[in-house]
């Protein structure tokens, strides 16, 4: 990278980390966070791997490192422990064992924070390498300010550490389909081993790495094929023989095609790669192996759940089977963890859209969160580019290959087999792909030519045999066009800040519609917990109620609170004029509201008509107000009653 250029984008990368440092004190815990701290922290204190086996260990450790230094005390004694209970283990670590939960999570988040910047770095680089530096800036841009990517690169989860890492080997992993040595299949294998160790999900990369060397080493061997077929009938003229024979220069077949060399040496380094990856997630689990049944939290399902449900095996006979290997056939930790999440696919996992609710979700749930947690101008980008791409002659590059087919991949996977409808987040590595594609809009008219043999089809001056034109005004108005799409993406990012974890564009309603569509992570992950206590302070409320979507713990915070529930709100229509309720007020997260909305639809209209909304993840009511709306003659029979009372 050329000094230069430095300036920019270290300028453009510091802007991921300064708002990041500005936020990562002010949000709350959100849900999954203290289960990922506390159980990476006991992984590196203990070296137990039982804990959190949703998710292989990796990126669990790699946020509790800074917490090596803190030595925060771990409670081991607990039952919880004992248990595996990860969920009140990590509540109990953080805010019961009179550890600094705030200091813990600051730090834990910063490993993130800084993954974050390197993805960032990436971006700038792979599209600087594809389609140079105006089309690198650009896409540096889009991912410096994509609000979902800050939302979640300053959150201690495994969802940045795996965007960075997939993205990082699938770059090496282009850099091998178009020049094999050592170091693009290490470097591919390498990454892909930490992405498969961060995520049970990134098995998916397996699929796309295969079907990208396939194609494209059937792409090169077809091309191979015409040249050496085009070079024999070039001789043969020369020669005076006999014409070509008819269909010589057509691609080869699927039978024949491998057992020639280039295609089987495409796939072979493929293989290698997966090899690697595939070694170094066994080994980021531990080399101790024990039967399923052994670890404590596949003991607990089985009591919660019943055999029948956590096996999901209808059948007596398989059952037994099934439960006579888990019970003596040792396996690696991390073929425990995949069985485990097989396990709660099949079980299902309540998802809402909407305003439904669901058990086993819907195949259409992550391209509506596509299309409705995206920023409008990059969708429109989107569309650009696919209607140039498929207005263009030429081929796919193989850089576009890999930046296509991993998101296409992602999107058919989660359609077709995962219906854990529980966050766009399980998407969110896409978008820097997207980033990278979205460069080459940038770049002039180009006119075709011919592309030397020894030359690949990948590069700024490359792509697809091109070279720059003298830029036209149809140029100069599409750049111009590029430019309002990049003000108006940045000015998004702007104004949802600090709050970019309940972004919603425009299709949604922006993040005030964003409970009609989705909840959870979408939306409510618990992140507003702290700006709850200070709009309390800042009112000087004297009573509330609370129903709190989220792990952290509301009186470590100081918010002193009775449980909210759904007979409150019906109580409402019982009590007097209101005057009751003077100086209190109900606080209620977003994700809860939905959850009530079940059993108690008519709870629809209170929705607007809330005093403050925090961070948009928690609605704040006057109930005496809420009175007027759900139970109006109730309210008036009152109020004639005390009137009747004072004559």
């Amino acid at each position: 990278m050329a000094n230069k250029y430095i300036v920019g984008v270290v300028a453009l990368l510091s802007l991921i980390l300064v708002q990041g440092l500005l936020i990562i004190s002010r949000d709350s815990p959100t849900y999954d966070e203290p289960n990922h701290i506390a159980s990476g922290y006991s992984y590196l204190m203990t070296g137990d791997l039982k804990m959190s086996l949703a998710q292989p260990p990796v990126a669990n450790m790699l946020v509790a490192v800074p917490l090596l230094i803190m030595k925060p005390a771990l409670p081991i004694q607990n039952e919880s422990w004992k248990q595996a209970d990860d969920w009140t283990f990590a509540r109990e670590f953080l805010f019961h064992s009179g550890n600094d939960a705030d200091s813990i999570v600051f730090w834990a988040r910063f490993p993130v924070l800084l993954l974050s910047i390197v993805l960032g770095a990436f971006v700038f680089i792979w599209s600087r390498e594809l389609f140079g530096i105006r089309a690198a800036y650009f896409s540096l841009g889009l991912y410096t300010f994509c609000p979902n990517l800050l939302a979640h690169g300053r959150l201690a989860t495994t969802d940045m550490p795996f965007a960075c890492f997939a993205f990082i080997s699938s770059f090496y992993f282009w850099k091998l389909l178009e020049r094999s040595t050592v170091r693009n299949t290490l470097a591919s294998g390498i990454f892909l081993g930490l992405a498969l160790s961060t995520k049970y999900s990134s098995i998916l990369l397996i699929v796309s790495f295969l079907l990208m060397a396939i194609v494209w080493g059937w792409r090169r061997e077809g091309k191979s094929s015409g040249q050496r077929a085009s070079k024999a009938e070039t001789n043969r003229i020369e020669d005076g023989t006999a014409a070509s024979i008819k269909g010589s220069s057509a691609r080869p077949s699927w039978k024949t095609l491998f057992c020639r060399g280039e295609f089987r040496s495409t796939v072979c380094r493929s293989v290698v790669v997966i090899l690697i990856g595939g070694v170094i997630a066994l080994l980021s689990s531990g080399l101790t192996m024990k039967p399923v049944l052994s670890y404590p939290a596949v003991q607990n399902k089985i009591a919660q759940y019943g055999e029948k449900q956590v096996f999901m095996i209808q059948n007596e006979r398989m059952q037994q089977i099934a439960y006579k290997l888990a019970s003596s056939v040792p396996v690696p930790r991390y073929f425990v963890g995949l069985l485990f999440n097989h396990f709660h696919f099949k079980r299902g996992h309540l998802a809402y859209l909407a305003g439904k609710w669901k058990l086993k979700g819907w195949w259409y749930y992550f391209p509506i969160a596509f299309l409705l947690k995206v920023p409008v101008p990059l969708l429109i980008l989107l569309c650009i580019w696919l209607y140039s791409r498929f207005r263009s002659p030429s081929r796919f590059s193989s850089a576009e290959l890999i930046l296509v087919c991993i998101p296409v991949v992602s999107i058919l996977w989660t359609m077709a087999l995962v219906r854990l409808n529980i966050g766009f987040r399980h998407i969110l590595f896409i978008l820097p792909f997207f980033h990278v594609l979205l460069g080459k809009l940038v770049l002039p008219p180009l006119q075709a030519i011919p592309v030397p043999e020894n030359e690949s089809e990948s590069g700024p001056q490359r792509a697809g045999a091109a070279v720059s034109s003298v830029p036209s005004g149809l140029f100069r108005a599409r750049m111009l066009f590029l430019l309002l799409l990049l003000v108006w993406y940045c000015f998004e990012s702007i104004l949802i800040f600090p709050h970019d974890l309940a972004y919603f564009n425009e299709l949604a309603g922006g993040p005030k519609g964003g409970v009609n569509w989705l909840v959870d992570s979408n939306l409510d992950w618990g992140q507003d917990l702290k700006r709850l206590k200070s709009y309390v302070d800042r009112h000087r409320i004297e009573s509330l109620k609370l129903l709190y979507f989220g792990m952290a713990d509301p009186a470590y915070y100081g918010i002193k609170s009775k449980p909210l529930t759904l007979a409150d709100f019906r109580n409402l229509e019982a009590s007097g004029s209101g005057q009751e309720y003077h100086n209190e007020k109900w606080a209620l997260s977003v994700t809860d509201y939905a959850v009530l909305l079940r059993t108690a639809p008519w709870l629809k209209k209170i929705q607007g008509l809330e005093d403050a909304r925090i961070g948009y993840s928690i609605f704040v009511f006057d109930p005496s107000r809420l009175k007027s709306v759900l139970f109006p003659e109730m309210l008036l029979e009152a109020r004639l009653g005390e009137a009747g009372q004072q004559k």
